[in-house]
């Protein structure tokens, strides 16, 4: 039977007819109170269950038929049974298949009350949260969240307020539009390897209610005075007779299509139960359950990737004294930099999203453009014409070419604002050919070389360093797209997510390489790789012992020098100094000189000490050419831009 308040069964002494006319009475008079407790205490604020909808954003292709009525089902993916579950009205992303995604999420909450709570089931860790000042991943700033599973109606309880100044929203979503997801292990409710797989996964929400005093409300009783409302029974037969008949109703309803939230409690108990038939017994009937899960499995995993939409109201944001959210200050109206617009404010019904980005990326805008092609100067020479790439403010240094810089901007904005052909230019560019050897005169007048009167040798970037490792061994997958690949770690951290993955990173490039915000790739922080935390446009250049080191003695490099020295041994060179030059042209990019070339083939004659006499058995000495590949992959030519 559907789920009651348990409410007393009365006198074991009176009669069958009696007792049931007093527990009747009770569920009434606890049902009117709850009525009553429901009208005083809460405030519908959203009530998905109408055809009219709400001002709650929703996406997916799991919600895109919009509300359901009751009755509508969610069928198996596989097994013996059929049906999964009957569902009451309201949004529900499985009417179609549990393998379609969405999201669901709320206007800003309202101030005027102090809980917000969702009457929402949910199957196999579909999500709900509040989300506090647009911080999607963070859940200790006074938000909630929790994972669904089991299918059950229930209320789930959230706060509205997570400070003075911060505002929040409350979001529903599948599996593959959580961003959240995969979860750190346990915080999902399970460690069930089977239970966290896949991407399956719905959730459905009736209503959206307002409140001030903790907890939500209390479960309708509608669906237990569906046994009272005709029945009189005076012995256990016909209890048994009044169960019957609203389970009879029940399923009959739903078949005309009138079925009620109440008659679908019934069936979903009905169903748990095992009292309807839920097989495919029927050679019809089969085949269409058998063609369904054909169609149902060819749906593809649902590709999501973050975006912007113009939605709802904007507002203006107090300004933070000294930064702390917990100190507001005057509230600034939607606008862009003042120094550049004034103080006037976007005139809009949105959000203002639309008007920054115009004024952003508008060519009448003296700032976009500059700090765009500085950026894109600065990755080519190491250094920006404004060499402070990230402030072009009062605190940031003066350009060293001002009128390099205007006229670089005027043509990129000219030119469609093509990143492409900006690169181009500039690298075709007589500054960019210069050699990297300064002059005499030069040197002494600009010794910073500032004015780039030769071109700035720099360490090759972390991950270029680790691509080029990767190429000249020959292990370098030059596949493209794919999921990410989790960075090699001496320890895994399953609570925060740490996972360790292949030393090589399958040979994937770095940009495939997963990055968390604990804890980066520990060979790609040696080499000055930049902190997850913060936004950064130029990063730090050093030049330390713990580098050396790592090129020596990370099992990165070593295991790389020896996959590079497996592909030489299998390969076919008639001399060693036919593969010190094939070497060379691979990491370098030229042949050795004379010179060079000699010195090279003695130092792997050396490497092979005793073990190889002569040529033949040397061109065999996976040990020696391993070292040789070692030696090379410390050249400074392969570390250095010249």
């Amino acid at each position: 039977m559907p789920d009651s308040p348990g409410v007393g069964e009365g006198d074991p002494e009176e009669g069958i007819a009696v007792r049931w006319e007093k527990l009747a009475a009770e569920y009434v008079a606890e049902q009117g109170r709850r009525e009553m407790a429901f009208a005083e205490d809460f405030e519908v604020w959203a009530d998905f269950r109408s055809p009219a909808g709400t001002d709650w954003v929703r996406s997916g292709l799991g919600l895109a038929r919009g509300a359901s009525r009751a009755g509508e089902f969610a069928l198996t993916r596989d097994g013996d049974s059929i049906v999964d579950a009957i569902l009451p009205a309201g949004l529900h992303t499985n009417v179609t298949s549990d393998q379609l995604n969405g999201s669901l999420r709320s206007p800003w909450l309202p101030a005027r009350r102090k809980f917000i709570s969702l009457q929402l089931r949910g199957e196999r860790r579909s999500m709900v949260r509040t989300v506090v000042d647009s911080c999607g991943l963070n859940e200790f700033a006074g938000g909630g969240l929790d994972y669904l599973a089991g299918g059950r109606v229930r209320w789930k309880t959230f706060p509205t307020s997570a400070g003075a100044s911060l505002r929040s929203f409350v979001e529903l979503t599948t599996r593959s539009d959580n961003p959240r997801w995969p979860d750190r292990p346990g915080r999902a409710g399970t460690n069930d390897a089977k239970e966290l797989a896949g991407y399956r996964s719905s959730f459905g929400v009736m209503q959206a209610v307002l409140h001030d005093a903790p907890g939500g409300p209390q479960p309708d009783l509608g669906p237990v005075l569906l046994v009272f409302a005709d029945a009189r029974p005076n012995d256990e037969a016909g209890i048994a007779a009044a169960f019957q008949s609203v389970a009879r109703k029940a399923v009959t309803a739903w078949k005309e299509d009138r079925a009620t939230d109440a008659g679908v409690s019934w069936l979903n108990w009905m169903l748990r139960s095992g009292l309807l038939p839920n097989s495919a017994a029927d050679p019809e009937l089969a085949d269409l359950v058998s063609r369904y899960r054909s169609v149902a499995s060819s749906i593809p995993e649902p590709r999501v990737i973050a975006g912007l939409a113009d939605q709802g109201t904007g507002r203006g944001f107090p300004v933070l004294k000294g930064g702390d959210p917990k100190k507001p200050g005057e509230v600034v109206p939607a606008r862009y930099l003042e120094v550049i617009t004034g103080t006037s404010a976007f005139e809009t019904s949105g959000s203002g999203r639309r008007q920054l980005a115009e004024l952003i990326a508008t060519p009448d805008n003296p700032l976009t453009a500059r700090v765009m092609v500085n950026r894109v100067w600065h990755h080519l020479f190491g250094r920006g014409i404004v060499p402070t790439t990230d402030d072009f403010g009062g605190m940031g240094e003066k350009p060293t070419h001002p009128e390099l810089l205007d006229s670089l901007a005027a043509e990129f904005a000219g030119d469609g604002w093509s990143v492409k052909r900006l690169i181009r230019g500039i690298v075709l560019s007589r500054t960019f050919r210069q050699t990297s050897t300064p002059g005499s005169p030069a040197a002494g007048i600009d010794p910073g070389n500032r004015l780039l009167h030769h071109y700035p040798a720099r360490r090759l970037d972390a991950e270029s360093l680790r691509d080029t490792i990767l190429a000249v061994s020959g292990r370098l997958d030059p596949k493209l797209y794919g999921p990410g690949i989790n960075p090699h770690r001496a320890k895994e951290i399953d609570y925060r997510k740490l996972f360790s993955g292949p030393l090589d990173g399958d040979g994937r490039r770095s940009i495939y390489i997963r990055m968390t915000r604990m804890e980066g790739p520990q060979f790609l922080e040696l080499f000055d790789f930049p902190t997850r935390m913060v936004t950064r446009g130029r990063r730090d250049r050093t030049n330390v012992p713990a580098q050396a080191l790592a090129m020596l003695n990370d099992p990165f490099v070593l295991g790389q020098a020896g996959f590079w020295a497996e592909q030489l041994v299998a390969s076919k060179h008639r001399s060693v100094r036919e593969r010190v030059r094939e070497m060379f042209q691979r990491a370098v990019g030229r042949p050795p000189g004379e010179a060079e070339q000699e010195r090279f083939v003695a130092l792997v004659r050396r490497l092979a000490g005793d073990r190889s006499a002569d040529d033949k058995a040397l061109l065999q000495d996976q040990t020696a050419w391993q070292d040789a590949a070692h030696a090379i992959f410390n050249m400074k030519e392969l570390i250095y831009i010249r």
